[in-house]
């Protein structure tokens, strides 16, 4: 299921901080020298959703952005530019070539592409697709 929650037909409403729950898959981290990154290499981000859209651990969510993005439409399609490539991953583009879709296949595919895209058309103001899973390795189906 895809939900647009920047669409004009929700209610907005501002998140106080205290009403944040910390990713629990998340790791803290001790108090260390802080390791050179090598290049090309990208910081795995704390991620923290409200309460209220905490999903359950058994059910993987796609969601278009985290809570403090804005989702884009895609401006050759009818569609937001999340969704368009949420299609396009369940068509198939988004296999590996072993005729397997998995969770993580899909969400590399569709992050890449809507960060690739958005990053092209609003350069400041990226869209960074997000999941959460228990198990991202699950096979949502396999192609013919």
């Amino acid at each position: 299921m895809d939900v647009d929650f920047n669409n004009s037909a929700f209610k907005q409403y501002i998140v106080k901080p205290g009403d944040l729950v910390e990713d629990p898959k998340a790791k803290k981290k001790k108090k260390k020298k802080k390791k050179k990154k090598k290049k090309g290499e990208l910081e795995t981000p704390i991620v923290q959703l409200p309460k209220e859209i905490m999903p359950p651990e058994s059910i993987t969510a796609f969601y278009a952005s985290n809570i403090t993005q804005i989702t884009y439409d895609h401006p050759d399609m009818n569609n937001g530019i999340f969704t368009y490539y949420l299609l396009r991953g369940l068509r198939g583009e988004a296999d590996n070539g072993d005729k397997n879709i998995t969770v993580a296949e899909l969400h590399d595919y569709i992050s890449k592409n809507v960060q690739d895209t958005t990053k092209k058309l609003y350069k400041d103001l990226p869209q960074v697709p997000q999941l959460f899973s228990s198990n991202p390795d699950r096979v949502l189906f396999k192609l013919p």
